[in-house]
């Protein structure tokens, strides 16, 4: 999924429109809720209603976890922004997104959820996500909410924010309209595509994915999984690579450990350097450019453990590189022709169903004549639609 201020930016623009007068969209103007009992109110209302619209704007570049700066939540008769800095206690509106009786429709939620599952409360429950029902409906894989808003609401939208202070207070204008919009049509564009979802057959296997919202394992954080912000990583060799694995692993449990950026501990520049030298004391670790001075002489020795473990440590088997024979290789191409066409005439993101790496493999499988059918990728929705795939490309022959 597109991460979350991505998903609900696109260009700036002047000056907002009116809101499009439809009867399920509010045109007030939303109500301020900075105390306890105005909260009280407004989740009894959502639960009354028994679905609501939710958004949170948030600031996570300073530190480990996003630090909730502001609350969005629309019914069909109330539209509010909740200041959580005004010492507005949170945990009444977090067993209410844990309430599997009360509908919640986000868009691109992991973030929105997220506080949920990090108070090791039990995770959200009935989460209907926009952006996951639209790669069900022909929009791809990561549509913006502006792009559903705009398409199949119609609606004339403000000025997006790519960049604002949401922590500063008092919000302008344009940050509350900006933020009511990200709910205030959230509800009608469920509506649009629960239509469509219905008409195609797929609104089982749309919400069938919007249940891994409930699972903590989406939560969890994968710093292996981001991008170096630095030059240098492609050219380690195999054990370096390994010591900046491991690097890696200490600083994401010391920056979770103290509520701190990863990077605003040790840049990407700083462990790339440091896998490449000879680490064996603190010393070295001092000697070491790209590091903070202050980490080298707090956490020195620490880090020269790290590295001097991962250099002691037995590098992992190399990945067998696949060598295929022609035959092969236009049976691998014939079949991924067949599930791209499968996944356009169904209207899923091909993401979603599987990555081309999977594809690739499962056909290799159906090429020696292996059965694949009982991994669990076959599971619920994409376990029917990959059991076509195969029926579709048919043995080698």
């Amino acid at each position: 999924m597109r991460a979350h201020h991505e998903s609900h930016d696109e260009p700036e623009d002047d000056s907002p429109p009116e809101v499009l007068e439809h009867p399920g969209v509010l045109a007030s103007e939303p109500q301020y809720i900075d105390e306890a009992g105005a909260l009280e109110d407004l989740l009894e209302h959502a639960r009354s209603a028994g679905a609501f619209a939710y958004d949170t704007e948030f600031i996570g570049e300073r530190t480990y976890y996003s630090r909730t700066c502001l609350v969005q939540i629309a019914t069909p008769s109330r539209l509010a922004l909740v200041d959580p800095l005004a010492a507005v206690d949170l945990d009444p509106l977090w067993a209410l997104v844990r309430d599997g009786a009360i509908l919640k429709i986000v868009h691109a939620g992991v973030p929105d959820l997220e506080p949920v599952v990090r108070r090791s409360m039990p995770p959200p429950r009935n989460v209907f996500d926009t952006q996951i029902a639209a790669a069900f409906c022909g929009f791809g894989h990561a549509v913006s909410l502006r792009t559903l808003i705009t398409e199949l609401v119609g609606a004339p939208l403000g000025p997006a924010m790519k960049f604002s202070q949401w922590d500063h207070r008092p919000l302008t204008t344009r940050q509350r309209r900006y933020a009511a919009d990200d709910v205030r049509y959230l509800l009608l564009v469920r509506e649009h595509l629960v239509e469509r979802l219905s008409k195609s057959g797929t609104l089982d296997a749309a919400v069938q994915e919007c249940a891994t919202l409930e699972s903590p394992e989406t939560y969890e954080p994968n710093p292996h999984g981001r991008r170096m912000r630095a030059s240098g990583a492609g050219a380690l060799t195999p054990r370096q690579r390994h010591v900046l694995h491991r690097l890696i692993a200490w600083r994401e449990a010391l920056a979770r450990d103290r509520d701190l950026s990863p990077r605003g501990l040790v840049g990407d520049d700083g462990l790339i350097n440091l896998s490449q030298r000879r680490v064996r004391t603190s010393q070295d670790v001092l000697d070491t450019p790209a590091v903070p001075r202050k980490i080298k002489q707090e956490l020195g020795e620490a880090i020269a453990q790290v590295i001097v473990s991962a250099m002691a440590e037995k590098l992992p088997d190399p990945p067998k590189r696949e060598t295929l024979s022609g035959a092969q290789r236009r049976f691998v191409e014939r079949a991924t022709a067949v599930f791209e066409a499968l996944c356009a005439e169904r209207g899923i993101a091909q993401p979603m169903l599987a990555t081309r790496r999977e594809v690739k493999r499962m056909a290799l499988a159906a090429y020696s004549g292996e059965r694949v059918e009982e991994q669990p990728e076959f599971r619920g929705w994409r376990g029917d639609m990959l059991r076509e795939f195969l029926r579709r490309i048919g043995p080698a022959k």
